[in-house]
């Protein structure tokens, strides 16, 4: 009891899957392996059709070259395998095509055949007869199932070590999912997303290898962002006209993914400001080394002139400005290391 009951809640939450779905498919989906995919497509046919045709046939109002059935799969293609074709050719050595198909009250195709034939004409009837191989119904490649509200579906397979090597996004349509038969019990899993009763998103995932709704954990934290070699630094608390410092430091692993130091600072009275970065380039093991900038360069945001101060740094990467009248200034340090080269194109070509 307790089981048909958390089944019902799940069903009533998710809004998911009509009630044409195995009842053991109400808490997943039927993803969990090609058989359990096939039962489900099985469950779904309730018509189908099967069609002759040939490229050199010639209708009269004899021919019987299409039916259509109705009831179980069993019963339908038991009902195609009674049918009695006609039809006129001019040209007996054509050969003849026989197309069949299983599918849903809203037309959605779960099985298909297709076989060639021949006609043979013999000489003591005036009739031909056309012999076809037997039509062997198969599971088509893209199974539709049937999820109220869908608006998205993702495949996401993983390694035997679970990390992930392949996503594909799903056709998905007027309330199917049209799932590759190929995905199923494959290790992995399918996100699916779509909208309540009440219009909100929601995404549910299923796992691959069973079909299975999988739970989640809810988590939170933070997380530490900075601007690489930058820092901001203000005034606020200083005493009127002391001499400020802006100081940053930074460790650089690879030079080439790095970008020279640049200090923003806020002067609400005027004062000097001492500034200073300590750079240092990752080495070999544990060591690193500091990198001397060979001077810094610094200007006001809305100076009209748009001027450039140069400002000298000591042998400790130090420098200090003159008094600054308050507004926002931006530091900018240069080292030799930042002096990057571009590549030079290549010339292949040929002489002219």
């Amino acid at each position: 009891m307790k089981k048909h009951k958390l089944t019902a809640a799940i069903f009533a939450l998710l809004v998911v899957l009509t009630t044409s779905l195995p009842a053991a498919g109400l808490a997943g989906l039927p993803i969990g392996s090609e058989g359990a995919l096939k039962a489900y497509a099985l469950e779904q046919v309730t018509a189908g059709q099967i069609n002759l045709s040939s490229p050199a046939m010639v209708l009269s109002q004899n021919d019987s070259t299409y039916f259509e059935a109705f009831g179980s799969p069993g019963q339908i293609v038991r009902q195609f395998s009674q049918v009695q074709f006609r039809f006129a050719t001019y040209r007996t050595s054509d050969p003849v095509y026989v197309s069949a198909n299983l599918h849903d009250k809203d037309w959605n195709t779960y099985f298909w055949g297709f076989q060639q034939g021949k006609v043979a004409v013999y000489s003591s009837s005036p009739r031909g007869k056309f012999t076809i191989p037997p039509l062997s119904m198969r599971l088509v490649d893209d199974v539709p199932i049937k999820v109220n509200g869908v608006r998205f579906a993702e495949i996401i397979r993983r390694d035997k070590d679970g990390n992930i090597f392949e996503y594909d996004y799903l056709n998905v349509s007027d309330g199917l999912i049209f799932f590759p038969k190929k995905y199923a019990g494959q290790n992995g899993e399918m996100k699916v997303g779509l909208l309540d009763q009440n219009g909100q998103s929601l995404e549910y995932v299923f796992s691959l290898g069973g079909g299975s709704q999988i739970p989640t954990t809810s988590v939170d934290g933070t997380v530490w962002t900075e601007i690489e070699n930058s820092v901001e630094a203000s005034d606020a608390g200083y005493p009127d006209a002391s001499n400020m410092w802006a100081v940053g430091s930074g460790i650089v692993d690879n030079i080439d993914n790095s970008s020279p130091p640049v200090i923003m600072v806020t002067i609400n009275k005027a004062r000097t400001v001492t500034v200073a970065w300590y750079l240092y380039l990752k080495g070999s093991g544990l060591t690193s080394v500091r990198q001397q900038p060979t001077s810094a360069w610094y200007y006001k945001v809305g100076d009209e002139k748009m001027e450039e101060e140069l400002l000298p740094i000591n042998e400790s990467c130090v420098g200090t400005t003159e008094v600054l009248q308050p507004g926002v200034y931006f530091f900018y340090f240069e080292y030799p290391v930042y002096n990057r080269v571009p590549e030079q194109p290549v010339y292949s070509g040929g002489k002219g």
